[in-house]
């Protein structure tokens, strides 16, 4: 029932979304807007593969570019001072396609509420 749960959460979190669009094959498509930037998330369901870009008007490419391999885990922190996802996963690295072993607790956290920032994380394994 947890695992239940914890997808009507992400789902929740991710209807705040200004965006939303699919391709039919399993590859999803979720736009946050701010007045400064542009927050764009691609998640595909069938690998786990997640991406997330910031996107300032007036540039050509994204200011920041993250992409995840084999995303197993999305925590869900929705409480009043705070709405997010984090991420879990391999970080992919240019042109390094191995999915060599990074510790288990890498990625980024996407906060949607009260503002829009992403970060990065590297949590300690105890």
């Amino acid at each position: 029932m947890d695992d239940f749960q914890n997808r009507i959460d992400i789902y929740e979190i991710l209807e705040l979304a200004s965006k939303f669009s699919e391709d039919g094959y399993g590859n999803y498509n979720y736009v946050f807007e701010a007045s400064i930037a542009t927050v764009v998330l691609d998640y595909c369901i069938y690998d786990g593969d997640v991406s997330v870009k910031v996107i300032v008007q007036g540039q050509n490419e994204p200011i920041l570019k993250i992409d995840l391999l084999g995303c197993k885990k999305i925590d869900v922190i929705n409480e009043k001072r705070m709405k997010c996802l984090d991420f879990t996963g391999i970080f992919r690295v240019e042109n390094d396609f191995s999915r060599r072993q990074q510790p288990n607790n890498t990625g980024f956290r996407l906060q949607i509420e009260p503002f829009l920032t992403v970060e990065v994380f590297c949590r300690a394994v105890y």
